[in-house]
Formats: structure tokens, C-alpha cells, sequence
């Protein structure tokens, strides 16, 4: 970690407050965060003891709100609480060679996920947030304002009668993004956590309209709020 930079009260002194946060939330030891220089925008957690480690590139920074990166890291968070960072310290290095145990690993790297998915979901209560920032890293922010969610669901429905899909589904170490949408729809439904669509984003100042990932209007540069 020496090429990056660790977020501490002198550095990104916001997301420290969110980290101590979480941490106090899931009762863990607080993990050391790095941030680092990349244009592909990703994130993740290592370590075998504590405290461990969660680094994010800089480009994920850039890309999220601030409630959206708050939802990733909470997320990375998930991976602590549950030890999936000492479990895949300890498998990494004897590998999944044998395709029996290749199968296992998979099928518990999307558990782990969903997993992550939920303990965000109980952390920041904001399900909205998860959901943007999953849009965002798989498909872009550019395209935000022609999003649906309810035609995310249903495409996920398409992509499970689809046997194919399914099998292209299980050889991967993450959830497919529709999986992990219709997921988070019904876990935030099912725990009674408020989940609210919203399609518009409007400048309190001149009233103009934005698309979802903007945070200042283009039209008069005020900051603009979800309605």
C-alpha cells in the first residue's frame, strides 16, 4: 500500500467518519482504507487477521455519491463481518484447481456477495444507493436517467428461464447485476426497509431536470435534490 494513499482525520476525513461508523454499526474492528490511482473503478477487502484491509480505486470515488460510495463500503464491510476476507485468504493461495472444489468456491463467492449486498442494505438502510452504484460500475453513469428497475427485475426473470444464462451465471465469482437487483428489491421489501424509486433529479434553484448521478445542476451549477 505504499503507492496509495490511507484515509485517515487528515485524509478524506468523510470517509473515515464513515468507516468508524460502520465498524461501530457491526461491531468489527475498524479496517484500514486505502485509496488508489485507476481508471477502472472497483473495490475490495483483504487480510487474514485484523484489522484488515479495504482498498478502492480513485475512479470509484469519482464516480459515486457520496450515499452510493457509503453503500459500497458498507458493502466491503459485509466481507469483514463475516470473515469472507480470512476464508479467501486462506483459499487464494491453495487455489481451485480441482474442478469439484472450483464449484464450491464459486457458489460460495456469490453467497458471500449477496450477503454483502444485505449487510448493506442494513447499514446505510438506503437501498436506492446500492442499486445506483451497481448500475453505475456494470453499465455507466452516463446512462442513469433511461434506467428502470422494474424492467431490471424483469429482465433478471428472463435471464433465470434461460438455461444457458444460468450456466454462465454459476461459472462466475459474482451474482449476475440483475440477480443482485431483483435481491436487493426484495430483502429491502422483505426487511421493511423503505425502498423509493425515483427517475428525476431537480435544481431547487432554477427547476431544472437531471439525470440520476448528477449532484450539481448543469443548468446554473446549484446544487440539485431527488424528487
Amino acid at each position: 500500500m505504499g503507492n496509495s494513499l490511507r484515509v485517515s482525520k487528515r485524509h478524506f476525513f468523510r470517509i473515515k467518519q464513515i468507516v468508524e461508523a460502520q465498524a461501530k454499526a457491526l461491531n468489527v474492528r475498524e479496517p484500514r482504507l486505502f485509496i488508489y490511482q485507476d481508471p477502472y473503478p472497483e473495490a475490495y477487502t483483504y487480510g487474514f487477521v485484523s484489522p484488515y484491509t479495504i482498498v478502492i480505486s480513485s475512479a470509484l470515488v469519482e464516480l459515486l455519491t457520496e450515499d452510493e460510495l457509503e453503500a459500497v463500503i458498507a458493502h466491503e464491510m459485509g466481507h469483514i463481518k463475516y470473515s469472507h476476507a480470512q476464508i479467501l485468504a486462506i483459499i487464494n493461495p491453495v487455489g481451485t484447481e480441482v474442478p469439484i472444489l472450483s464449484w464450491i468456491f464459486l457458489f460460495w463467492s456469490r453467497a458471500a456477495e449477496i450477503t454483502c449486498d444485505n449487510t448493506s442494505l442494513h447499514v446505510t438502510g438506503n437501498p436506492r444507493a446500492l442499486i445506483t452504484s451497481l448500475i453505475k460500475l456494470h453499465v455507466g453513469p452516463k446512462f442513469m436517467s433511461q434506467i428502470d428497475e422494474d424492467d431490471i427485475i424483469g429482465q433478471s426473470k428472463d435471464v433465470s428461464r434461460n438455461y444457458l444464462n444460468k450456466i454462465g451465471e454459476l461459472l462466475n465469482t459474482h451474482p449476475y447485476l440483475t440477480s443482485r437487483v431483483n435481491n436487493i428489491i426484495s430483502h429491502s421489501n422483505a426487511s421493511g426497509i423503505p425502498y423509493t424509486k425515483s427517475g428525476k433529479i431537480k435544481c431547487s434553484a432554477c427547476g431544472n431536470e437531471a439525470s440520476l448521478s448528477a449532484q450539481f445542476c448543469p443548468n446554473c451549477g446549484n446544487k440539485i435534490q431527488a424528487i
